[in-house]
């Protein structure tokens, strides 16, 4: 196996570089994760090094050295319209602090996805109350640096689904999504965003949700079929009932519906008055 992937995939340059890499063994290191496979039937996915980087890059402008139990506070998505906008230099560490945070939400995780995603969207404006859900996210890192990311798939894997929708969460009266997917035990693909359009209720909001996940749950049916797990049943888990009943009946679902009016009915007679 190692001298076929070697034939055709190793491009020789110059100065040597281009050489297939081959390691061997349990602990295997890509794109600044360490995979950890002791453990039988699951993977430990770690970004230490990372996370230590960012924690000790960030105590130039926190002198503390307190933790954060909590990524987030309950005014995350609170906009302070009297907040002061952060000078050009502050911004901009704002903006390589979320940068470098979002491709560790992304990895390892996912427990700061949620700030990240709302940080992510400011960075252009970013004011004092930014920076200091900011500084509770690396405050929170700090005090976690070691919490891995566990994945572990069951015998037959069904991906299982959590969506959920939050109504006018922002201040522009739009909703927030998150959702993720289990095939066993943990997460390995999570979301967190701002809906794309207005909503009028929270039915709506809950509705829209899992419309918005459809792409990346028939992407991972595909990706699980290609694997050679064959068609697999996909679960939904949602905590509204009049979103549970429209998804599984459409237009059908309302209780309360209008009589039906026939066609005769429907075209007045010439004597009626308009």
């Amino acid at each position: 196996m190692a001298d076929w992937l070697k034939s055709t995939n190793e491009r020789l340059f110059e100065d040597g570089s281009g050489q297939v890499q081959i390691t061997q063994g349990k602990v295997h290191k890509c794109l600044g994760m360490t995979l950890d496979f002791n453990v039988p039937g699951e993977v430990k996915i770690t970004m230490i090094p990372r996370v230590k980087e960012i924690v000790k890059l960030f105590s130039e402008h926190d002198n503390s050295e307190s933790v954060s139990a909590a990524p987030a506070a309950e005014h995350l998505f609170k906009v302070d319209e009297d907040a002061l906008s952060l000078t050009q230099g502050q911004m901009t560490v704002c903006h390589n602090f979320v940068a470098k945070c979002v491709f560790l939400a992304k990895r390892a995780r996912p427990d700061v996805s949620t700030v990240v995603a709302l940080l992510s969207a400011r960075v252009k404006a970013s004011d004092v109350d930014d920076w200091k859900k900011l500084l509770q996210m690396i405050r929170h890192l700090r005090g976690s640096v070691e919490v891995p990311l566990i994945l572990c798939a069951d015998s037959v894997p069904v991906p299982k689904w959590w969506v959920d929708g939050s109504h006018a969460t922002h201040p522009n009266t739009r909703g927030d999504l998150g959702g993720c997917v289990s095939l066993g035990k943990g997460t390995p693909i999570n979301a967190s965003n701002k809906q794309k359009l207005n909503t009028r209720s929270s039915t709506e909001t809950e509705l829209v949700a899992p419309d918005n996940f459809m792409p990346i749950v028939l992407w991972t049916n595909c990706f699980l079929e290609a694997r050679g797990c064959g068609h697999q049943d996909t679960v939904l888990h949602q905590d509204n009932q009049s979103v549970i009943l429209l998804e599984n009946n459409g237009r059908k679902s309302p209780a309360a519906r209008e009589p039906s009016i026939s066609t005769a009915d429907s075209v007045p007679s010439p004597t009626a008055s308009t």
